[in-house]
């Protein structure tokens, strides 16, 4: 397998040979008509509502790919997965596999650390800069509802279902400490998603062609999802968070082609620095000025007058 093929981890999985092609379409079917409705909503609600729909969707059909593929779940394990754990592997979390250690103090304080972190930059420094410096409190509260969530709150429900004997894998594995960009989003950040793209886009596509074409097709997708939950409800800013994650797949094969083992972007500190580079410096296309004007703002404006 070449190492563009390893950016993305195969899983085998019993239910390979399922039609794939009516679970993908239904699931981007609520999240369409949503957008096509347009609602009377507030922005910031508006994005929840579309992020909520999408992924619950996505629950509901890994959901069935399992009890397709013989999982036999109690109504209890099944509820806990689709409205208790953020992963979309229900597989494995179905299964009778058991961890194999508990969950250590240091793993425990980590992800307590890791939700207070978060709280404070959404709590205190975005509300105390939304004034003075209202971009500066977009980006600040952006951080840290994403810290929150994929590091914070994900780290701990993986940690709970652990100390129960129940198989959760963290949906998040460091992601500061990627070796470069392909390790960084093929094997630490949001590996709900990956498993995801795994089975409804990179296996599919790999059968029929090539390995950087599976790869693009993962990011665009990936593009378009956060095009419907970002720029949608921004009302502006359409296709630049898809630019985003095409310029992540651009880049990833680039590290991996010769010039880029010249330059060393593919490992060791110029792997890292180029990983950052990449991640960090487009960034206002993944999340537009109006995302941060239309969206973030008042949301957190509301937050303010809320505890207020």
């Amino acid at each position: 397998m070449s190492s563009v093929a390893a950016t993305i981890r195969l899983r085998p999985t019993c239910a390979e040979t399922q039609d794939r092609a009516p679970e993908l379409a239904l699931a981007f079917v609520p999240a369409l008509l949503t957008a096509i409705a347009f609602l009377p909503l507030v922005p910031w609600i508006e994005m929840w509502l579309l992020a909520a729909t999408i992924y619950f969707t996505f629950k509901l059909l890994t959901w069935r790919r399992a009890i397709v593929a013989g999982c036999t779940p109690t109504v209890g394990r099944s509820l806990a997965y689709l409205l208790a754990w953020p992963g979309m592997d229900a597989e494995t979390f179905f299964s009778d596999v058991r961890p194999s250690h508990r969950p250590t103090a240091r793993a425990w304080a980590e992800a307590v650390f890791k939700t207070l972190l978060s709280l404070a930059l959404i709590g205190g420094a975005a509300m105390l800069l939304i004034d003075s410096q209202p971009t500066l409190a977009a980006w600040t509260a952006l951080v840290g509802i994403i810290l929150l969530l994929h590091c914070g709150v994900f780290h701990l429900l993986a940690l709970v279902w652990q100390s129960r004997g129940v198989h959760a894998v963290p949906i998040m594995d460091r992601p500061f400490y990627a070796s470069s960009l392909g390790d960084f989003w093929g094997r630490r950040w949001n590996r709900a998603f990956r498993d995801l793209s795994d089975y409804y886009v990179y296996r599919p596509l790999l059968r029929r062609t090539s390995p950087a074409v599976a790869l693009a097709a993962v990011f665009l997708a990936s593009g378009v999802i956060h095009d419907l939950v970002i720029t949608v409800p921004a009302g502006g800013g359409y296709g630049l968070p898809t630019l985003y994650f095409l310029m992540q797949a651009a880049a990833i094969l680039l590290s991996r082609s010769a010039i880029g083992r010249r330059l060393q972007w593919h490992r060791g500190w110029q792997a890292r620095a180029f990983a950052a580079a990449m991640l960090i410096a487009p960034l206002p296309l993944l999340c537009p000025q109006s995302f941060l004007d239309n969206v973030v703002l008042p949301m957190l404006a509301a937050a303010v007058s809320l505890v207020n």
